[in-house]
């Protein structure tokens, strides 16, 4: 556990435990008031507690299993970001596949940078075996984004046209690589 202040504020970077399952609720709210945000990402309806403590618990297996690590930003007893890497399968087991999601008023003010370094150390030591190599994709016009993890080292290596619906638009997604 590391506590870092950002606006004034501390917020605790945690690893996800078998206790957040007693917090389901918490991690049901916030997924659900970015799925309201209408933000990019893949899931368009909200998560009922349930939905939410399957997922919790996938994930705390895949954990235990070291196939999976997994950050829990909060403050005030509010999550406000997480991050993942999860790992692949069979021939594709050398792939961590990162997601990352920061509340609305917590963006662009380093949040996603200290996440980011963060999970990539737990990559390091938290998979085995290890991983090789880290992706994500991205929408092609969320450029912060884009900018943020260029500068984390990720390089850009396809573009997939119109493979992302959104708001009745049909955008690219960019694919981007990270070699550990």
């Amino acid at each position: 556990m590391e506590k870092i202040i950002l606006n004034g504020k501390e917020i605790t970077i945690r690893k996800l435990a078998p206790k957040d399952l007693k917090d389901a609720k918490k991690f049901a709210d916030y997924i659900n008031d970015l799925i309201e945000e209408d933000v990019y990402l893949s899931v368009n309806k909200k998560y009922s507690l349930r939905d939410e403590t399957v997922f919790l618990k996938s994930q705390i297996e895949k954990i235990k299993k070291k196939n999976n690590v997994f950050l829990v930003a909060e403050t005030e007893k509010k999550i406000i970001g997480v991050s993942s890497i999860d790992r692949m399968n069979g021939k594709q087991g050398h792939i961590g596949l990162f997601g990352i999601s920061i509340a609305r008023e917590w963006r662009r003010i380093g949040l996603g940078t200290f996440l980011i370094a963060e999970i990539f150390e737990m990559a390091k030591n938290g998979f085995d075996p290890s991983i090789k190599m880290i992706t994500l994709d991205v929408i092609a016009k969320n450029e912060p984004a884009i900018h943020l993890y260029r500068k984390m080292g990720f390089k850009k290596v396809a573009v997939l046209p119109k493979y992302f619906r959104h708001r009745g638009e049909l955008l690219d997604i960019v694919v981007m690589n990270l070699y550990l």
